[in-house]
């Protein structure tokens, strides 16, 4: 075996033997990620009818598929530690990364926001001048919906962002935070939509009441009885061996598996709130809650 073989084993056992998230951090990951997606969801469908954008059924297809790489096998357990952390800072609390896991969130993240299915991220494209529309678009609903979770300023973010550069992306601005070059076209497109969504500067008003999801995960259909599932249905879960894999059932019919870091807790029957598709053939993610 040659070196590089020999560091890449041993990395992959490390891997495997570091810590997992509780049940109450990954409870806390679903039930947050699901409700910033209705966010971004609901802010797409605003600016989509405002007039502001030219490809408005493409925002709205956007939406339906935002942020599906977070239930990916390579993103979601460290989402689930990145998130845990952003809540302990929230809450002015001190929380420190196992041994490893660092490397693991900053490998995940990097890998989100460089995934050309994310173009609503500026890194995603290598370029922020090669955006579209669609992606400054999302990419404004996404900011919303962190204003609308943190209660902060949409054009304070934006005021960031867009700060002084000298490079296409520069990882280190004055306030330590990513700002990009963007064309002065596209920065007059986004100023319209921070504009639609928080006209005084002051914060863009939060549209979620209640928690609506308990889990949002996303399963591969296992048999064509999936596309007969609808709100409203009552689903279980089951594990089988040793597999890396849970199996989700109605009706006492196998529909669809998904990876365990999707699912792990102890609620046995769930109740479908609803279905998207995800830009993988044959998946879909279902939003679902606990049922009574």
């Amino acid at each position: 075996m040659n070196p590089a073989d020999i560091f890449t084993k041993l990395a992959l056992q490390e891997e495997d033997s570091l810590p997992e998230p509780t049940q109450e951090m990954l409870d806390f990951y679903h039930r947050r990620t699901a409700n910033h997606i209705t966010r971004v969801q609901q802010n797409c469908e605003a600016l989509a009818t405002s007039g502001l954008v030219d490809e408005a059924e493409l925002l709205k297809d956007r939406a339906d598929v935002h942020d599906a790489s977070k239930y990916s096998e390579g993103e979601i357990e460290p989402y689930v530690w990145l998130t845990w952390w952003y809540k302990s800072k929230d809450e002015g609390k001190t929380f420190e990364y196992p041994p490893g896991v660092k490397d693991q969130v900053d490998r995940a993240t990097g890998n989100h926001v460089k995934n050309k299915d994310n173009s609503h991220h500026p890194e995603a494209l290598g370029d922020p001048q090669k955006m579209s529309d669609t992606d400054l678009a999302e990419m404004v609903c996404d900011w919303a919906a962190m204003s609308q979770e943190k209660g902060t300023s949409l054009q304070d973010w934006f005021d960031k962002c867009k700060g002084d550069k000298t490079e296409l992306i520069n990882p280190k601005d004055r306030d330590g935070k990513r700002s990009y070059h963007w064309t002065p076209a596209q920065v007059k497109t986004i100023q319209s939509y921070v504009d639609f969504f928080d006209p005084d500067g002051t914060g863009v008003e939060d549209t979620i009441k209640e928690q609506t999801f308990d889990y949002d995960v996303q399963v591969a259909a296992a048999t064509s009885d999936a596309d007969r599932l609808e709100p409203g249905d009552i689903v279980s879960y089951s594990t089988k061996d040793e597999a890396p894999y849970y199996f989700l059932y109605c009706d006492g019919k196998d529909f669809g598996f998904g990876l365990k870091t999707g699912l792990r807790t102890k609620t046995k029957r769930w109740e479908i709130v609803r279905i998207v598709p995800t830009p993988t053939p044959g998946a879909s993610r279902i939003q679902m809650r606990r049922a009574e």
